[in-house]
C-alpha cells in the first residue's frame, strides 16, 4: 500500500511542478493534467487498497480518507475555485498525507 501511495504522491507531484508558461492552451493541459493525477490517483489507490485486505487498520483508513481529499479537490478544481477556498481541504491533505508518510515509514 505504501509503495501505491508513493506512486501516487510523486505523480501528483510532478504534475503540480512542471512550468506552466504563459500560453492559455498550456495553462489548460496544465490544469487538466493536474486533475487526471488528482482522479487517478484516488482511484488507484482505492483499487490498491480493495486488493490489500491486510493493510493496517490505521493506514487503510487515511489512504481511504486522502482518496477523498484528491476527488473533493479535483470537483473544487472544476468548480473553479480558488486555492483561497481550498485551502482548509488543501491542510487537511497535506495532514493526511503527512500521517501516511509517517505510517510508511
Amino acid at each position: 500500500m505504501c509503495a501505491a501511495y508513493g506512486s501516487v504522491h510523486s505523480a501528483i507531484e510532478a504534475s503540480a511542478s512542471r512550468d506552466v508558461g504563459t500560453d492559455p492552451t498550456s495553462k489548460l493541459a496544465f490544469a487538466i493534467n493536474g486533475r487526471q493525477a488528482l482522479l487517478a490517483g484516488s482511484q488507484y489507490l482505492r483499487t490498491v487498497l480493495g486488493s490489500e485486505p491486510a493493510t493496517p487498520s490505521g493506514l487503510a483508513a487515511k489512504i481511504s480518507k486522502i482518496t477523498d481529499i484528491y476527488q473533493e479537490l479535483t470537483i473544487d478544481y472544476l468548480n473553479g475555485k480558488t486555492e483561497v477556498q481550498m485551502q482548509s481541504i488543501t491542510q487537511v491533505g497535506n495532514k493526511t498525507a503527512s500521517n501516511i508518510e509517517s505510517l510508511c515509514k
